[in-house]
């Protein structure tokens, strides 16, 4: 888990920031993806089993699920503005210094870039990006052109160009 939220399902039952999820009611978690996309299949209100992998040792845990909180701000089934997070098909949460990936539209701009899930947005167009409004100002930068994204990932950075959705 590259975040936990806070009052989430997730932390109430335990899990850490730095687990590894290795299944889910027994069911062999691959990646990410399969992880999301198992849960997208559960009701909300189940209690299901995870199997983590946290220092070096299997841990089990039960998670009540719950559904998640959408805002409009948030809403991913919202069509999405140029000049926003939403406008790479990006889900982005501050961090320490950046703004880090939670999650990926997988048939988005920023995944055909490259940008995965734990990455962490640390420039856009030569400005450092800390919030929305700063994704914001630094796409408009990019004036139809694709945006030039410096990310790092683990202790590696790389610039990216990604472009953005069609308005």
């Amino acid at each position: 888990m590259s975040a936990v939220s806070e009052d989430s399902p997730a932390e109430k039952a335990g899990v850490r920031r730095g687990d590894v999820i290795t299944s889910i009611d027994g069911q062999a978690v691959k990646d990410s993806n399969s992880l999301r996309n198992s849960v997208s299949r559960l009701k909300p209100g189940s209690t299901v089993g995870l199997t983590l992998w946290r220092g070096g040792q299997e841990k089990q845990v039960s998670v009540r699920l719950a559904e998640m909180p959408r805002t409009a701000k948030d809403d991913s089934s919202a069509p999405a503005e140029r000049g926003t997070p939403g406008a790479l098909g990006l889900a982005l949460q501050k961090g320490d210094s950046g703004l880090e990936v939670t999650g990926v539209d997988p048939s988005g701009p920023a995944a055909d870039a490259g940008i995965r899930v734990g990455d962490v947005l640390e420039e856009i167009n030569g400005t450092p990006v800390r919030s929305s409004s700063d994704v914001h100002a630094a796409l408009g930068k990019s004036k139809g052109k694709p945006a030039l994204v410096l990310v790092r990932r683990g202790d590696q950075t790389l610039y990216v160009a990604v472009p953005e959705r069609a308005a």
